[in-house]
């Protein structure tokens, strides 16, 4: 969490965890677990959110991956698995 101002209160988690449930119910997307495929371990997480540009609704693409996983391309793996639900899915 490097750019992240600091870390989440328990009282914060629950707030980014509802705020992540009405994503997906207004959306139907939202983050999801980035997972070490050999090893089933959370890596971090990667998703499409929607946010406001010039008054406009987007759609973005954020990831979160943990430093001891950086220079390993999970999050070039993660942002690519994104794109392609966002294009061939959701189109």
């Amino acid at each position: 969490m490097r750019f992240w101002p600091n870390p989440l209160t328990k009282e914060e988690c629950n707030d980014w965890l509802q705020r992540q449930r009405v994503r997906y119910e207004e959306h139907g997307y939202g983050y999801w677990l980035a997972i070490n495929k050999a090893g089933g371990e959370p890596l971090g997480q990667a998703g499409l959110l929607q946010i406001e540009v010039d008054h406009r609704s987007e759609t973005a693409l954020g990831y979160i991956i943990r430093k001891a996983y950086w220079n390993r391309g999970y999050a070039t793996e993660a942002a690519a698995g994104c794109l392609e639900y966002a294009f061939e899915t959701l189109k």
